[in-house]
């Protein structure tokens, strides 16, 4: 009795202990990670909040060919579902800004499997059609990065699919500008405003590549042709703040590694002094440590950034990986018992058979 017994146990523990493992990886660490967040919320009525995501890259088709790659896939899909409609309602953003290599494989893919990406990136990225969006296009998207040229097909594609402005207003008193550092394709400036606050317009430069880490005549040009009052840029994949002229270190040091909240920043004061936030990446694809969303408020002349972090999804899938190498061994050391149970009594009818025959 007491071997059966202990059978059913650790049946009843195994499925009690899957069950804990799985609430735990696919529910409760999304909710226990935004604990940490930073909290930074609108203090008056003239405040714009912002979520930005960067680098998503929806898995493709055809780089990987692995038998997994539809898991894969699937999975990198409901871990960005799940933690970007988290991060949609902790901000409850005004404006959702998307800053590029929002499909893994947009430039390469011909038009029904690029047609499967939109579909999924939409069930991926809900949100309210009162929202706005903005659209930023990265090398993923439309090329531009080694061999992988950009085109006019490619970024026509792109435009038409997201639905890409090159500039948009945002309560009479944000612009944000789409500055393409892959085409040198930027807004044009040269137009009128009919809002009385049309002259307190602060320009806010969204872009895929960093402006401020190469010094040269492309930064120049945007320096004095946009007077960004700050920046917002993806890529790097890294939280970072650079400066430019350099102040500090403030440049040089990689901010995926510590949990940064930018407050009280006054973006007013930056007339000849210039900051650039790069978001870090939001799919746990991409080669690093530290993944999340920006979030930044807006309020007057003071914004205020944090990143909304997300958990790291591969020591989820470890935790699968451990749990299911430790019941195969459960499950082969029952196989091996059992099969020399079954051993011993073919071996003993065998002996009784030759003894009963000779006798």
């Amino acid at each position: 009795m007491f071997f059966p017994r202990l059978k059913r146990y650790f049946l009843y523990a195994t499925i009690i202990i899957s069950f804990v493992l799985i609430s735990i990886n696919e529910f409760f660490i999304y909710s226990l990670h935004r604990l940490s967040w930073s909290s930074i919320r609108c203090r008056t009525v003239n405040c714009t909040t912002i979520l930005f995501v960067s680098d998503p890259q929806l898995l493709g088709e055809t780089f990987d060919t692995s038998f997994y790659s539809g898991i894969a896939n699937h999975d990198s899909d409901q871990y960005l579902r799940k933690t970007y409609a988290r991060a949609y309602a902790y901000a409850k953003p005004d404006v959702v800004c998307f800053l590029g290599d929002l499909l893994d494989e947009g430039s390469i893919a011909a038009e029904p499997a690029y047609q499967r990406y939109l579909d999924r990136f939409k069930n991926v990225f809900k949100t309210s059609a009162s929202i706005k969006k903005f659209y930023i296009p990265g090398d993923n998207d439309i090329g531009g990065e080694g061999s992988d040229y950009a085109t006019a097909f490619k970024t026509n594609r792109f435009h038409r699919s997201f639905n890409e402005t090159s500039k948009l207003v945002i309560n009479n008193r944000l612009r944000l500008l789409n500055i393409n550092l892959l085409t040198h394709t930027y807004p044009d400036l040269n137009e009128t405003y009919s809002t009385p606050a049309s002259h307190k317009l602060l320009n806010i430069v969204l872009t895929h590549l960093s402006v401020l880490s190469y010094p040269g005549l492309t930064m120049k040009t945007i320096i004095d042709q946009f007077k960004p009052n700050i920046i917002f840029s993806g890529h790097s994949h890294l939280s970072r703040v650079i400066t430019y002229p350099p102040q500090n270190i403030a440049n040089l040091v990689d901010y995926s590694v510590v949990k940064v909240n930018l407050n009280n920043f006054n973006v007013a004061e930056h007339h000849r002094n210039f900051t650039e936030i790069a978001v870090p990446a939001s799919s746990y694809r991409m080669g690093v440590d530290n993944i999340g969303y920006g979030y930044a408020v807006i309020d007057g002349d003071e914004l205020q950034y944090t990143v909304l972090w997300s958990p790291d999804r591969f020591q989820c899938l470890y935790a699968y990986v451990i749990w299911l190498a430790l019941m195969s061994l459960a499950f082969l050391v029952w196989i091996l018992r059992n099969c020399s149970l079954c051993h011993r009594r073919v071996t003993y009818r065998f002996r009784l058979m030759i003894a009963t025959d000779k006798f």
